[in-house]
């Protein structure tokens, strides 16, 4: 792929996931799907906002 390809497939899959989490009522119920492994949304975000508060300053 060229790269104006990545960078349309990768805003496409960014809306995507923006488009769900907005209709989403409960984000616990969400799995990220890696591979064969589904891993919870929050876990995934849990930890770089835990990073991004405790290194604010």
């Amino acid at each position: 792929m060229i790269y104006l390809e990545k960078r349309a497939k990768t805003l496409l899959n960014l809306k995507q996931a923006a488009d769900i989490l907005r209709e989403s009522d409960d984000i616990y119920q969400l799995k990220i799907i890696f591979g064969e492994q589904k891993i919870p949304f929050y876990n995934q975000v849990n930890g770089p906002i835990a990073d991004a508060i405790w290194h604010y300053r």
